[in-house]
């Protein structure tokens, strides 16, 4: 508690040190010269502007628009029933591997562990 009431003595007399210096001289036309410098009004926001931006935010969601009707008219189901199935030219590019025979997938660690999954609790432990 010593401290605190030390260091708020310490600034007490700062504070008191202080408030005794004179006051800084003042220009004489710092008023006129602080209010020169504030702009006597902000300019009005154009309002075409607005419009601007309106459109091209619709023009930017038709776009999307248009980019995921056609995503989805190619990506629909063929008619399995008519028999009239044709594959898109890019998926046929992934279908080279099926004919390639691939080994079975080999883990690289031994297949029985040294130790059992349960081990036996001591009755002492339990106790």
């Amino acid at each position: 508690m010593q401290p605190e009431q030390h260091r708020s003595a310490d600034t007490e007399a700062l504070e008191a040190r202080l408030r005794a210096l004179p006051l800084p001289p003042v220009p004489h036309d710092l008023e006129s010269r602080l209010l020169g410098r504030i702009p006597s009004a902000t300019p009005a926001r154009k309002p075409w502007r607005a419009a601007w931006v309106g459109v091209a935010a619709a023009v930017v969601i038709v776009c999307l628009l248009v980019i995921v009707a056609r995503i989805s008219r190619d990506n629909r189901r063929p008619d399995v029933a008519s028999g009239n199935i044709t594959r898109h030219p890019n998926l046929s590019a992934g279908r080279d591997v099926d004919d390639v025979a691939v080994a079975p997938f080999r883990w690289p660690l031994d297949e029985t562990s040294p130790m059992s999954a349960a081990t036996p609790i001591s009755a002492e432990l339990l106790n």
